[in-house]
């Protein structure tokens, strides 16, 4: 990891999570941590069951909660509503509004913590209402997103009514275009997670690297925290860093006030690092405890460290040594699921390419599921990943602030895993059909 991406990511901050006058969406690593960690606080639900969807408009959620409508039938989660009609020969595939419901009851165990919902994805554009309230709307079919409900008004019964809609009708503000040769799924294709976090919670954790070959590796921990009311007091923090083979490589604590933004914590160095490669693919981790009188949170990140090189005209080298590329890429689709592929089926996918041989895989055409790259980081498969801005020339000025809010994304929510290399802003913006004057991308 190189200054200027995060220079990038300090500049981009007013981007990343931001959803007009609605509740800030938040870093992902906030949920992923608790995912991790579920065996003690905080604690993080699948909402897997319990879900009804219809296929139709509806103008708001009163009317889904109260309007005798038929169509609404039980489904489970992930879900993608063109997982039929998105092979069918004789219909094109549905674009529109598609609604989900259930009630949820939260019992957070964190004293005045937050309870949120962690979104892997869902297409195109989501509005999530907890009873007749939105409290976010995401734009982008491709990027996980979390969602604050605590304090959600709730029904006599004492639960919340959450209404969630994702709708994959034509936009030309949104990437990627409508002309783009791959389809735009529609529906909650990836997990959802209901999430419990103290009132001060580590929100991201990044592990910033810089290696020299011979030489040992620097590294920095960077952490954001999550405090939307300001609270004050002593925040404990501890760290530890784990070798590839798990033994404990360093320790530190030390005692801080809440701090705003994303704040350099701690720089330790790896005397002789084992370096990620596709034949090596050496993981390191980093934990990050926090206690405060809000409670406690346990943060892991794994990471990696490698150096690379383009020379130009010449070849790619990584950690010094030439290497060839051998690949393909990979659409997040499969037959009778769409876009809500199992995860079983996505590791034997992954497992399938590296077997033939490859060490190199192109996302086509946007960020997939964090299991996906997990598995490029398992299996030594470097990456390229790809913004979905397809055909669309430099667009307006609303599709270029997406774009960038999009792009800002893709980076901090990726930024840990070694295995991406290349970060790429799209594909096919000199398609035939663009304008000529719309292909001078750096006016964008």
């Amino acid at each position: 990891m190189n200054t200027s991406r995060r220079d990038f990511l300090k500049s981009s901050a007013f981007l990343l999570g931001t959803s007009a006058s609605l509740h800030p969406l938040l870093s992902p690593s906030i949920a992923r941590a608790a995912a991790a960690n579920a065996a003690s606080l905080p604690v993080s639900l699948p909402l897997e069951s319990g879900w009804e969807f219809n296929r139709q408009t509806f103008g708001s959620p009163w009317e889904v909660w109260n309007l005798k409508t038929p169509g609404w039938h039980p489904i489970h989660l992930p879900h993608c509503f063109n997982h039929y009609d998105a092979c069918d020969p004789d219909a094109p595939a549905y674009r529109g509004q598609g609604w989900y419901r259930t009630t949820i009851r939260p019992a957070n165990p964190c004293p005045g913590g937050r309870t949120l919902l962690h979104f892997g994805g869902a297409g195109q554009r989501t509005s999530v209402y907890a009873g007749s309230t939105l409290v976010a709307h995401n734009i982008g079919g491709y990027n996980e997103f979390v969602v604050d409900i605590t304090g959600s008004e709730r029904n006599a019964s004492g639960e919340i009514p959450l209404a969630i809609l994702c709708d994959n009708s034509r936009d030309p503000h949104a990437i990627p275009s409508d002309i783009s040769d791959f389809n735009l799924y529609g529906g909650i294709y990836r997990h959802l997670r209901l999430v419990y976090v103290p009132a001060v919670a580590v929100e991201l954790l990044h592990v910033q690297s810089s290696v020299a070959p011979g030489q040992p590796a620097q590294c920095s921990v960077l952490a954001r925290l999550y405090n939307p009311d300001v609270l004050t007091g002593t925040l404990d923090l501890a760290f530890s860093v784990f070798a590839p083979d798990g033994s404990t490589m360093h320790t530190a604590s030390l005692q801080l006030q809440p701090w705003q933004d994303l704040r350099s914590l701690w720089q330790f160095s790896v005397p002789a690092p084992q370096l990620w490669s596709p034949a090596s693919p050496s993981l390191y981790q980093c934990t990050l405890t926090l206690h405060s009188e809000y409670g406690d949170q346990s943060v892991t990140q794994r990471f990696g460290i490698r150096h690379f090189d383009f020379q130009e005209h010449g070849p790619f080298f990584l950690n010094g040594e030439k290497l060839l590329l051998r690949g393909t890429q990979r659409h997040e689709d499969h037959a009778g699921c769409a876009a809500a592929i199992p995860d079983d089926v996505t590791r034997q996918e992954l497992k399938m390419i590296r077997d033939m041989g490859a060490n190199f895989i192109r996302l086509a055409h946007y960020p997939q599921a964090e299991l996906v790259l997990d598995l490029c980081d398992e299996l030594g498969l470097i990456v390229w990943e790809e913004l979905p801005w397809c055909r669309s020339g430099v667009g307006d000025a609303q599709m270029r602030s997406n774009a960038r809010h999009l792009l800002a994304l893709m980076i901090e929510q990726h930024y840990n895993h070694p295995s991406i290399v290349f970060w790429s802003l799209g594909n096919e913006e000199d398609w035939p059909n663009i304008d000529p004057g719309d292909k001078q991308i750096h006016r964008a």
